[in-house]
């Protein structure tokens, strides 16, 4: 059954978990970021959709610049 008002307590509850865990910048609380802004979205919560699903993609930004690494000088043989 698809009842997302029913979900949206578990999920906030999840991403507290999350953020307190990992910290406010880890790809999990992105994630549950996710699922609140779909959750939202299904309520017809639009503001709050595009909040949660704005910071994910702040989250998944800061993940992809962080991982980009500089090409490394060949070596010599």
């Amino acid at each position: 059954m698809h009842e997302p008002a029913a979900a949206l307590p578990f999920i906030a509850r999840a991403l507290a978990i999350d953020e307190a865990a990992v910290g406010p910048d880890h790809p999990d609380v992105a994630w549950d970021l996710n699922s609140l802004a779909a959750v939202h979205n299904d309520l017809e919560q639009w503001e709050e959709a595009r909040r949660a699903a704005e910071r994910a993609m702040v989250i998944r930004a800061m993940i992809v610049t962080s991982c980009s690494v500089a090409p490394s000088p060949r070596r010599r043989r």
